[in-house]
This record gives C-alpha cells, structure tokens and sequence, in this order.
C-alpha cells in the first residue's frame, strides 16, 4: 500500500467504533480507536517482522509456482504450459480490475441516486479446472509453496489482531481488563477479547470481531476515499483466485491447459 495514503501526524483523532453486527443487542461494545501516524504503522511492521511472520506477494507466489514446475516437470519458463498459466492469471487480473472499477461506478451511482450498473457475469475461463487440478499437485508435491502458503496464512490472520493491538486504546462493556506495554495493547489481549465476544454474542460476537479488525487496518492504510469506496463490499467476494498456491481453499490460481499431461510430475 501506497505511504502516500492519509495517515495523520499525530493520534489525537480518535474514533469510536460500535461492530454494525450487534445493532440490535442490548449492549453494544464500544471501542476507542486512535488515529496511528506514519511511525506507529512502521512500529506496527516491525512488530510483525520481529515476530517470524512474513507475506508472499502474489508476484512472488506465482514466480515460485512456476519455478516449482520448472522443476518438477524438467521444463523450461518458456514451456507452452506455463505460457498458458500466465494467460489465465492474467486475465484473473483483467477480471479484478473489471470488479474494482464496477464497485466505484456502483459507489458513484449510489451517491448521484441513479440505478446501479448491472451486475458483472462471474469470471469464466477455459482454463479454470486445469489450473485448479494443478495446484491440487503443487500443494502434494512441493513443501516449498505449501511453507509459503502456510506464511501467508499466518500473516494473514495475525495482521488485524495486531491492527487492534496497535490501535485499541481502551474499550466499554467488556469485562477483559486492559494490558499495555510500551502504549502497545498486548496480543494475548486481543485474543482474549476475541474469547469475549464470542462468548458474550457467539457467531456475532466473531463477526464483531473482524469488523472490529477492519476498522483498525483502515485506520492505518486506507485513504478516505478508499474506507468511503469500502461500503460496497470487499474486491476479494467477487474475484476469481487466480494464484491460490497451495493448501489451504482450493480455488483456481493454477494453469498448465487441460490438455497439459495428466501424469504427475516427479519429485
């Protein structure tokens, strides 16, 4: 994300975030969430780095899915294959863009109180079950994108708990007593506020959670036109999967054709 976004200077400016999801509860958790600067997000990464975690770009998920069946097939990147693996992604990408641009035509007609577009037809490809077929193989033989996948997905999930520990300032109607270290809300915290919540409001309360989570990540990276253009829906619900590398969902994100050898690769 761009450093140029809006982060203030200073932390003065707070908010305080009641989760939508629990609008019709009797008691609402409120939550003070401080404006971080530009150094408290760079502190927020070095945390995270400090802690082991790290994040594959999809540049990189996909360079190394290809230099894995380099590998694993004896071909070079030049291979049709893998020609036909960067087609498909490529026109995955095309797709997202499509959808990026759909919800802010969407956002501009809501505002203008004009009809909405049509809806976009889901993303279709004639690749889409050779691609999904591969990265089933990929995940069962390369322990180097399934240790990659396993990264991402630790990052992933460890983000907004440590969104909410560098933001969360202090909180109403929860019982979890507050724990800070250098003016840093621990993470053992989070997660007990997390045991909170769903205790207290059970599935809501875990919705209440991520959109606790949401608001603390637009607090430190979105711009005010992006957290404006938010209320349409997250990109990601739309959106194809077009490098899903390895384990974990198995969506498309792969490649070689369907007419690509059936006959799995060597180790």
């Amino acid at each position: 994300m761009s450093l140029m976004q809006r982060i203030p200077l200073h932390g003065k400016e707070v908010q305080i975030f009641k989760p939508e999801c629990l609008a019709e509860q009797q008691t609402i958790p409120a939550f003070t969430l401080k404006a971080p600067t530009r150094r408290e997000r760079e502190d927020m990464m070095y945390a995270i780095r400090q802690d082991g975690l790290r994040r594959y770009s999809q540049e990189e998920m996909r360079e190394a899915m290809i230099e894995e069946l380099c590998r694993l097939w004896e071909c070079d990147k030049e291979d049709s294959n893998i020609a036909k693996l960067r087609a498909y992604w490529q026109a995955a990408d095309d797709y997202a863009d499509e959808v990026e641009a759909h919800l802010l035509d969407m956002e501009a007609a809501r505002d203008a109180g004009e009809e909405a577009p049509a809806d976009l037809a889901p993303f279709e490809h004639s690749e889409t079950a050779a691609v999904a077929e591969l990265l089933d193989r990929l995940d069962d033989l390369s322990p180097r994108l399934r240790r990659m996948a396993i990264s991402n997905e630790k990052f992933a999930r460890s983000l907004p708990r440590y969104a909410i520990a560098h933001c969360l300032t202090g909180w109403t109607d929860l019982k979890t007593p507050p724990r800070f270290e250098n003016e840093v809300l621990k993470i053992d915290v989070v997660h007990e506020l997390e045991g909170e919540l769903e205790e207290q409001f059970g599935n809501l309360g875990a919705a209440a959670s991520n959109e606790l989570a949401a608001a603390a990540i637009r607090r430190f990276f979105m711009s005010k036109a992006t957290e404006k253009n938010s209320s349409s829906g997250p990109v990601s619900q739309q959106t194809p999967a077009p490098t899903k590398a390895t384990g974990t969902g198995k969506t498309p994100g792969q490649s070689p054709a369907s007419e690509t050898s059936t006959e799995t690769p060597g180790d």
